[in-house]
C-alpha cells in the first residue's frame, strides 16, 4: 500500500482531529480544502496512517471533553433533560477512559475498531516487580 506524501499526512492529522470533534467529512473537505471523496477515502487508502492520527486526536481531546462534560452537568445538577443525561454518560465515560488507553485495530485494510484496553505503566515507574 502505498504511503501518504508529508503533504497528505499534514491534512489527514488536520481531518483525524476535525472528525474526532464530530465534524462531518463535509466539513472536513471545507477545512482541508479537498473533496468530500478525498477525504473520506483516506481511511480506506491509508489506513495505519489514519488510524494512528484517529486515536491520537481521540486522546487529545478527551481532557476537554471531560471539562465540558462536567461544566454542563454543574450548571443544570437538578435538570432532568436528554442533555443532561447525555453529559453525565459523557462524563462518566471519559473518567474511565483516563486510566486506560485505546488501542486500535483494522490497520490491515479491515474496520477501524477502537477498543479500551489497561494502560502500561510507563517505564521508568517504582511499581512493585518492575
Amino acid at each position: 500500500m502505498p504511503e501518504p506524501t508529508a503533504e497528505t499526512r499534514a491534512l489527514m492529522q488536520q481531518a483525524a482531529m476535525l472528525r474526532a470533534q464530530g465534524e462531518t467529512w463535509e466539513t472536513v473537505g471545507q477545512a482541508v480544502n479537498r473533496s468530500y471523496s478525498t477525504c473520506s477515502h483516506w481511511s480506506s487508502e491509508y489506513p495505519k496512517v489514519w488510524n494512528g492520527y484517529l486515536v491520537e486526536a481521540i486522546e487529545s481531546i478527551l481532557p476537554t471533553l471531560e471539562q465540558e462534560a462536567l461544566f454542563t452537568a454543574q450548571r443544570g445538577l437538578r435538570e432532568d433533560d436528554n442533555k443532561m443525561q447525555a453529559a453525565r454518560m459523557l462524563l462518566e465515560h471519559v473518567r474511565k477512559l483516563r486510566g486506560e488507553r485505546l488501542k486500535v485495530s483494522g490497520g490491515d485494510g479491515g474496520p477501524l475498531t477502537i477498543n479500551i484496553v489497561q494502560a502500561e505503566p510507563p517505564a521508568d515507574s517504582d511499581e512493585p516487580g518492575d
